[in-house]
Order: C-alpha cells, then sequence, then structure tokens
C-alpha cells in the first residue's frame, strides 16, 4: 500500500485466501465459513477506483449449509461509477450500477429464486414450514428518492400444522413502492380449496395512511386445526375486510364473516350440529 501526495492519493492492493468470515466484525455470530478477498484500489483518496472481489464457500448458519453453500460479490469502482454483481448460495444473484461517490441515482435488478426455503432459513425448519419462492425485484433511486417493483412469479408454502392446505400464490404478485407509498396491486393466493386475495396500499410514515382490502373464501375444515374441540366441520366462509386511516394511530379495522349455505359445525360445547342453511 502506499499513500502519497500528502495523503491525498492511495494505491493499494490486498489479497487474502481461505479466511475465516468469523473474523470479520459484521455481528452475524451464527454464519461460518471460509473466504478469498481481492482488493485493488487507487487514485484520489476520497473517490479512489479500482475493483474489489468477494468469494466465500461452505457458508453454513448453526452448522446449517445454507444452499449450494457458495457465493461471490464483485465491485467496479470508476470515475463516476460503481458497478456491482451479486451471486449467492445459488439463490441470489443481480447487479447495480450507480454514481459514485455520491451513490445517486442508483439502478439495481435481484432475481431470488429457492425451491427449498428452509435450507436457508434454519428458523423455518424449526417451525415445520417448506417452500419455494420466485421472485424479481427493479430499484431505482433519484434525488435519494426510492422507487421500486416486486414482482413474485411463484410462492408455494406448506407447514407440517396445516397438511393438505398449502399456501400458494395464483398468479403473479405484485407490489411497488414510490412517493413514500407501498403499492399493493395484485395480491392473491390458494389456500387448499379456498383464496385469499389482498389490495390496497400503505404509507409507512409517521404521518402515514392506509387504504387496505381483504377478500377471500376459506374451508371451514380449517377452523378444526385451531379448536381441537370442533369434532366436525364443512362447507365455506367467505371473509371480507379493510384497514383505513393513519397508519401508525388505530387505524379503522373491519371484517366480516359469512358461512355459506350449508355449512356445518359440530362443536362438543353444543348438543345439536349447527348448520347454516340460508347464508
Amino acid at each position: 500500500m502506499r499513500i502519497t501526495d500528502t495523503f491525498e492519493r492511495i494505491d493499494l492492493q490486498l489479497n487474502l485466501s481461505a479466511f475465516e468470515l468469523g473474523q470479520l466484525p459484521t455481528g452475524l455470530d451464527d454464519f461460518e465459513g471460509k473466504a478469498d478477498l481481492q482488493l485493488r484500489l487507487a487514485g484520489p483518496l476520497e473517490s479512489p477506483y479500482g475493483e474489489a472481489s468477494l468469494r466465500f464457500h461452505h457458508l453454513t448458519r448453526r452448522g446449517e449449509l445454507m444452499g449450494t453453500g457458495r457465493g461471490g460479490l464483485r465491485l467496479a469502482l470508476e470515475p463516476g461509477t460503481i458497478r456491482g454483481e451479486l451471486n449467492l448460495l445459488g439463490a441470489l444473484s443481480g447487479s447495480f450500477e450507480g454514481a459514485y461517490p455520491a451513490m445517486d441515482p442508483m439502478n439495481a435488478r435481484l432475481h431470488f429464486h429457492s425451491e427449498h426455503l428452509e435450507e436457508l432459513a434454519p428458523e423455518l425448519q424449526e417451525l415445520g414450514i417448506s417452500g419455494g419462492v420466485d421472485a424479481r425485484l427493479i430499484y431505482m433511486q433519484r434525488a435519494f428518492e426510492p422507487a421500486g417493483q416486486l414482482v413474485i412469479e411463484n410462492l408455494k408454502l406448506s407447514t407440517t400444522e396445516l397438511i393438505g392446505y398449502e399456501l400458494e400464490s395464483d398468479g403473479e404478485l405484485l407490489m411497488g413502492y414510490g412517493g413514500d407509498r407501498l403499492r399493493v396491486e395484485r395480491a392473491k393466493f390458494r389456500l387448499g380449496r379456498g383464496y385469499l386475495g389482498l389490495h390496497g396500499w400503505v404509507e409507512p410514515g409517521e404521518e402515514g395512511r392506509v387504504n387496505l382490502l381483504l377478500k377471500g373464501s376459506i374451508p371451514v375444515e380449517l377452523v378444526q386445526l385451531f379448536d381441537p374441540e370442533l369434532a366436525q366441520a364443512s362447507g365455506r366462509i367467505d371473509l371480507s375486510g379493510m384497514m383505513r386511516g393513519r397508519t401508525h394511530h388505530k387505524p379503522l379495522f373491519e371484517a366480516r364473516l359469512e358461512p355459506t349455505p350449508g355449512t356445518l359445525f359440530l362443536h362438543s360445547a353444543y348438543p345439536e350440529p349447527i348448520v347454516n342453511e340460508r347464508g
């Protein structure tokens, strides 16, 4: 390493091989693995140019291998521009480009694909949850104002507590963000023989507002999973709900549950079955 011109310019080259990730001050104590780092910087000290490459292998969390256990990140600094490429665990890939050193404007694209989410998050294994997802994220920043879109092309989750009732996306899930507002443009899910749909927007700021609408229809059999004294149940329940008002100041929430005609409940607390004849 050389620093010249009264500490105004730098010329640095660094190579590290097979060092332990636990040696880095990341605060991620659950992660273990080895990494290789190559770094070359030159130019003005306040805005050097060059490139850096970080590759790691056998990445584990709590002793469990995460995905492929391999990944890498490459950064390139040029006068006025920063570029990067990411490939992580065989599940996450993407690229970004932005102004340097201001970091504005900036554009980024990410793609996440995994058929076994439980291999990436041990918490899901502990909860008995498994599944997969295929999603794309586009991020833009102008004048330090973020905007973007999230497209979930496929989502499927199942749990040992709800055997036979997988939560699965019905078509693409579309969400966008801009102007300090998160928009749920399309979100529809299948749940066994039922469905759930969500639409609306949320402003996360302190003075933000929320306007969300929920609509769906679920099999009554799901209720048995939460109430063991419900001996028998058949039919469907149509539901609708809304949330409106200030996001952080007790927004108004309303919900309506309506059993469809022919829905039957047989509960140990009641001597006779309850049947909804008309809806």
